[in-house]
């Protein structure tokens, strides 16, 4: 059960409350190579742009109470900037490391399972998520692909490269709307809403060509 997501402002709270905890030996890592970007990357989040979406993949009524998906977000976020490709071991890291603790925003790290729910969650592999799926006489299809995608604990997903990003990019770019007969809808939607969205936002009208302005702008989500 899920009522509400923490906002940016949250985090930033959180981030300038908590940084009394840190040592420091820790505010001169937060100041130097991949923590301070890692810093600036999670500072950029508006995770209150998917609000909407995050709750969908929720039951508003029954259920144990659930930790904040926007925790899952940026420990995944983090973990791929930190380049780990383990969920193991990168759990393994944050919750002996205060200061990834500090940027993940909570002293309290998730435990690998609960990440891999997350995960199993957003793929469309919990229940909850049958409503954002077509009806459709392709529905069956998907939900083949939904079942096939579910990560056992250990499992990888597949890699993808620069390129099959840059084509992401492009496609929600062009305000195309989100391909409802893909087991990835939910996280494509997350991409476009906490990614793509805040670039296009950010540049003025007149100026949303791409790739030729795009390509210029530094986004820190992406």
């Amino acid at each position: 059960m899920l009522r509400h997501i923490s906002k940016r402002q949250d985090y930033l709270s959180f981030k300038e409350s908590g940084k009394e905890k840190l040592s420091a030996s820790d505010l001169l890592r937060l100041e130097s190579g991949k923590y301070k970007s890692a810093s600036n990357k999670m500072d950029s989040l508006e995770p209150e742009r998917a609000e909407e979406l995050l709750l969908s993949c929720y039951s508003q009524v029954t259920g144990r109470p659930a930790n904040d998906p926007t925790i899952y977000i940026r420990s995944f976020l983090l973990m791929l900037h930190m380049s780990y490709t383990s969920v193991d071991e990168w759990i393994s890291a944050a919750r002996s490391d205060i200061l990834l603790q500090y940027l993940v925003g909570t002293w309290e790290i998730p435990p690998v399972a609960c990440h891999y729910d997350f995960i199993n969650r957003i793929t469309g592999a919990d229940p909850h998520l049958n409503e954002l799926y077509p009806k459709s006489k392709n529905f069956r299809e998907v939900k083949a692909q939904i079942k096939a995608a579910k990560l056992k604990k250990g499992e990888k997903w597949e890699n993808f490269d620069d390129d099959d990003t840059q084509k992401l990019k492009k496609k929600y770019w062009d305000d195309a709307s989100c391909d409802s007969e893909r087991w990835t809808l939910v996280l494509e939607r997350l991409f476009d809403l906490l990614a793509v969205s805040v670039i296009r936002d950010f540049i003025p009208h007149q100026k949303k060509d791409y790739p030729s302005h795009y390509q210029k702008v530094r986004c820190s989500l992406i």
